[in-house]
């Protein structure tokens, strides 16, 4: 099973016999570092030529192989599930990468909304911007409900906010039966 140019699948397999023993052939290790190239986002455009993945491509497979302890930095584009406005969570929405960030340290920045008329509290939500909606006519996906580690209050404000907690999915539904959140960052600390 071999190609024209005698490149094919057992060449992969096979290996020169030399005097340390048998090692892989050095076409072989190089079709096989292009193959791993491949499958982590990069394209291989001809044998030797290849193009760097997207920045948020790059990110997301760095962060996959990050350890635990680490805190990963996400943007809302992250967990983008494309939720409509006034609908209800389902199961299929979730993306894979909205799995991988499950029980992880993530750091990001939005515009801090809370419903009470004290200056200071210990949960409000975290909306991607100051367009977003929350409640009636808004997208679940689109805010963080906020739980500050320790009950410690947090000063409102206006302008962003980097917040760092870890990250569940914990859809809540709102008096209207819809989806009014989705995302919650427990134990948080803003920044």
């Amino acid at each position: 099973m071999r190609s024209r140019a005698g490149i094919g699948p057992t060449r992969l397999s096979r290996s020169v016999n030399s005097e340390r023993g048998w090692r892989p052939s050095k076409h072989g290790l190089l079709v096989a570092a292009l193959s791993s190239l491949a499958a982590a986002g990069f394209q291989v455009v001809a044998e030797g030529v290849v193009i760097r993945p997207e920045a948020s491509d790059a990110r997301r497979h760095a962060t996959c192989f990050a350890p635990k302890e680490d805190v990963i930095e996400i943007t809302f584009s992250d967990v983008n599930m494309n939720m409509m406005a006034d609908m209800v969570f389902r199961d299929f929405l979730v993306t894979p990468r909205v799995k991988e960030l499950e029980g992880r340290r993530v750091r990001v920045t939005g515009i801090m909304f809370s419903e009470g008329e004290s200056l200071k509290t210990d949960n409000f939500y975290l909306l991607k911007n100051k367009e977003c909606k929350f409640g009636r006519g808004g997208q679940a996906d689109h805010l963080f409900m906020v739980k500050v580690k320790d009950n410690k209050k947090v000063k409102l404000r206006v302008d962003s906010l980097t917040v760092e907690g870890t990250f569940h999915l914990n859809p809540q539904a709102g008096p209207d039966g819809n989806t009014w959140s989705v995302f919650d960052l427990l134990d948080a600390v803003a920044k």
